[in-house]
């Protein structure tokens, strides 16, 4: 007799929606990491823009493989045994990381950018790949601590569904999102001190000083969006993980976080498409537009 659960309707649509959010997810974030690299001149913010949207292409591959693949059961498994069979669980441990720490860098960059004239510590282009390894490096170093959280409790008896807080054990569970949680909170709480100084600031800046502003003000802008997706695909998962282990909480909670969660996943990379888009058309009507005005004088002559 089989140990596997039956899932009703309700159950099916929502594993079915997951997976077509989750494919979304890695399509509008693969591209949005396709343009960040192929745009010339290549911009440290594209790069660190790369890094985050293939961080996310990550979490989404695991999301659409959690629901694709794993089996509601009834059976036991211990946690060395789930992360060989549910290799999915990786994609977290890989993607997560890298999603808030590039985004904390792009965060701390803008700051720097905005509040500071001669800063010492400026983030250049060639800071980048530093960047980008350390990101991995985070990566692999909670991948291994992970693996040997689970060889540790390797005797202990878990639910063979395999999810991630049952694999992990409490108090890791507990930190990983935890730090998680705080850098995600630290990149919006530096970016709206950023927004904060340069509008107490701005009637004391010189022409030229101004003049940079609203150079940067654009990408400020943009990192300011990107912030507040990561806040809400991530961010705020991340702290229901920790509250979660604490206390029970109620199940609209639940719902709202996977609302947020997809939404943020989508948000940025949608914004980037869509706005790639527009300008696009918009150039292209521009030029059509001056075209034509100036055919009639050329065929006149």
């Amino acid at each position: 007799m089989s140990d596997i659960i039956r899932t009703d309707g309700r159950q099916t649509t929502e594993c079915i929606a997951n997976i077509v959010l989750a494919v979304f997810a890695v399509a509008t974030n693969g591209a949005l990491c396709a343009m960040s690299l192929h745009e010339r001149p290549r911009r440290k913010f594209n790069s660190l823009i790369a890094a985050y949207s293939a961080g996310i292409v990550i979490n989404a591959t695991g999301i659409a493989l959690l629901y694709g693949i794993r089996v509601e059961t009834n059976e036991a498994s211990t946690p060395v045994r789930c992360l060989r069979e549910y290799w999915y669980l990786h994609f977290y441990t890989v993607g997560e990381p890298i999603v808030s720490f590039a985004t904390l860098v792009i965060a701390i960059d803008s700051f720097v950018s905005i509040c500071f004239i001669h800063p010492k510590w400026h983030l250049h282009h060639r800071d980048i790949p530093k960047c980008i390894f350390a990101f991995l490096t985070c990566s692999l170093f909670n991948t291994a601590a992970i693996w040997i959280d689970a060889y540790i409790r390797r005797d202990e008896v878990i639910p063979a569904s395999c999810y991630q807080s049952q694999v992990l054990s409490q108090w890791y569970h507990r930190i990983f999102y935890t730090i998680l949680s705080i850098t995600d909170f630290a990149s919006i709480g530096i970016q709206l001190l950023a927004l904060t100084n340069m509008w107490i600031q701005k009637s004391k800046f010189n022409v030229v000083r101004l003049a940079q502003i609203r150079r940067q003000t654009a990408m400020l802008k943009e990192s300011v969006i990107l912030v507040a997706c990561v806040i809400m695909s991530q961010g705020i998962p991340n702290m229901y993980y920790v509250i979660e282990t604490i206390t029970v909480l109620p199940k609209w909670f639940d719902k709202m976080v996977w609302l947020s969660t997809n939404f943020g996943y989508i948000g940025y990379s949608a914004y980037c498409i869509l706005k790639w888009f527009f300008r696009r058309e918009f150039n292209l009507l521009k030029t059509i537009v001056t075209t034509a005005k100036i055919s009639p004088t050329t065929n006149s002559k």
